[in-house]
């Protein structure tokens, strides 16, 4: 928690008044799920810093067979 918190608020600082952020971040749905995001988790984590104006679930096909899954999240500076 910790470390998302630091990347969080980094993040914040870098952006001007109304910044816009694209997040992209892999998804709990996938087996590997060590740095992964739920969508619960994208809205506690950014919710304080944030306005989050969409979150949309997007996968990611390897080589025809292996499947990423990622969530997208648009937001702007509060």
């Amino acid at each position: 928690g910790n470390k998302r918190e630091m990347y969080i608020s980094n993040i914040y600082r870098a952006l001007v008044a109304k910044g816009k952020y694209l997040l992209i971040c892999f998804s709990d749905k996938n087996p590997l799920r060590e740095n992964a995001f739920s969508k619960q988790d994208i809205i506690e984590y950014f919710n304080n810093h944030f306005d989050i104006k969409w979150i949309k679930k997007s996968v990611f096909y390897e080589f025809s067979k292996f499947a990423r899954f990622f969530y997208v999240t648009f937001m702007q500076k509060g």
